[in-house]
C-alpha cells in the first residue's frame, strides 16, 4: 500500500468516526461498551438522563455503577451469554431516570471483536419504550373494557343498577328492549317502581332489607 493509498484509509477511518461520534452524540438511545468484566469503556451522553453520574464519569465503573437501579448480576448474566453464544441478545430493563421517574427500556446487547476475532467485550444499545408500552397497557385496557361492556349489553338476560333510592344508572341494551325504552328515558329519570304493577311495588317495598338494592348494585331484571 502506498502512501497515497494510506491517507485515504486514513482519512476515510477519520470520517467514519466522525460519523459514529455524531450518531452516539446525538441519539435519545443509551449506548455503552463494557469490557469482559463489566466495566465501562465508552458510554454516550444519553446516560445523562439516568439516576448516575454523569457519562464522562462512568468510564473505568463496573456495571454496578452503571446500573445502580437494579442488581448487577442480571446485566452481567446478559452480557456473559453474548460472550457464551456469540449472538446478539434483546431484554427489556428499567432505570430510574434523575426525575425519580421509571422507565423501561428495550436494549440489544452483542459481542465485540478485535481483529484477531477475539470478544473482548459487549456493546449495548438501549431505546426508552416507555410511553409505546404505556400506550398498549392503555389499549389493553380500553379493548378490555369495550368487550366487557359488549357481554353486558347484549346478555341473553336484562341487567341495570339502580341508585340507593331505586333509581335506574344504568341498563343494559338487552332490557331496554324489552321494555321498549331508549336509555336516555330510563336512565336518572325511572324508578324501578315505576315499571313494576301495584302487585310488583307491594312485594318489592316489603322485601327484607338485607335483600334491598344498595347503590350501584346489578341485579337480574324481573320485570
Amino acid at each position: 500500500m502506498n502512501k497515497e493509498d494510506v491517507k485515504a484509509q486514513t482519512r476515510d477511518e477519520d470520517i467514519n468516526a466522525k460519523i459514529l461520534q455524531a450518531i452516539m452524540d446525538s441519539t435519545p438511545a443509551l449506548i455503552s461498551a463494557k469490557d469482559l468484566k463489566g466495566t465501562a469503556m465508552m458510554t454516550n451522553p444519553g446516560f445523562a438522563v439516568l439516576e448516575t453520574p454523569h457519562p464522562k464519569y462512568l468510564l473505568g465503573k463496573n456495571v454496578d455503577v452503571l446500573f445502580p437501579f437494579e442488581n448487577k448480576a442480571p446485566h452481567l448474566n446478559y452480557d456473559l451469554a453474548v460472550q457464551q453464544i456469540e449472538k446478539p441478545l434483546e431484554s427489556e430493563e428499567t432505570a430510574c431516570h434523575k426525575d425519580g421517574s421509571v422507565h423501561t427500556y428495550f436494549t440489544v446487547k452483542f459481542p465485540l471483536y478485535n481483529k484477531l476475532k477475539e470478544i473482548f467485550g459487549t456493546c449495548a444499545i438501549s431505546v426508552d419504550i416507555t410511553d409505546n408500552k404505556n400506550a398498549a397497557e392503555e389499549q389493553g385496557k380500553i379493548k378490555t373494557k369495550k368487550e366487557i361492556d359488549d357481554l353486558y349489553d347484549h346478555a341473553p338476560c336484562g341487567y341495570h343498577s339502580l341508585d340507593k333510592n331505586g333509581t335506574f344508572t344504568r341498563m343494559n341494551k338487552t332490557e331496554l328492549s324489552w321494555l321498549g325504552y331508549s336509555s336516555d328515558e330510563i336512565i336518572g329519570k325511572k324508578k324501578v317502581t315505576h315499571l313494576l304493577t301495584p302487585e310488583g311495588i307491594d312485594l318489592f317495598e316489603k322485601k327484607p332489607q338485607a335483600l334491598r338494592p344498595v347503590a350501584g348494585s346489578k341485579i337480574l331484571s324481573s320485570i
